[in-house]
């Protein structure tokens, strides 16, 4: 199976604001969680934030890993914005409870973030599908906590 990079950036709730603010003129932003903001530490919690927290083409998308995967993609692509980041809270309650799903998901978004940037791949033509730059954003609760995720990551990716 081919692995793919999305650009992945450990951060703790102190640094968000400051990222959110930066970005916000520059980045089109998205909080990945469910709709009652529970850690996503199962693969049921993460189809629920996805189809709570993004544009998907179509959407309500059911428990399909690749039907998620043409949705959001479609999705992204139809927004209009170059750059894009993907916000995940909690994510070193998520290592915790379930590091597997934490892999999965930053490889899902890993896809996501190649297949979205490819110019060569065939769009629908509609109007405003552009390339899409994704940027996956960890929230971590501290210090500590981030540079622990850290180096876990970097043992599995």
């Amino acid at each position: 199976m081919t692995r793919y990079k999305v650009p992945l950036n450990c951060i703790t709730v102190a640094e968000l604001s400051a990222v959110r603010k930066y970005a916000s003129s520059k980045r089109k932003q998205f909080t990945f969680q469910t709709p009652d903001k529970r850690i996503i530490n199962t693969k049921d919690r993460f189809f629920e934030a996805a189809n709570h927290s993004f544009p998907l083409d179509p959407g309500d998308v059911s428990h399909v890993w690749d039907a998620l995967e043409d949705s959001l993609f479609h999705g992204l692509l139809s927004l209009g914005y170059p750059n894009v980041d993907v916000i995940w809270p909690f994510a070193d309650d998520v290592a915790a409870s379930s590091m597997r799903l934490l892999v999965d998901g930053i490889r899902f978004f890993g896809y996501i973030a190649y297949s979205a940037d490819r110019d060569d791949l065939p769009r629908d033509g509609l109007p405003g599908e552009v390339p899409v730059t994704l940027r996956l954003l960890l929230v971590c609760s501290n210090r500590k906590r981030k540079n622990a995720l850290e180096k876990e990551l970097w043992y599995f990716l």
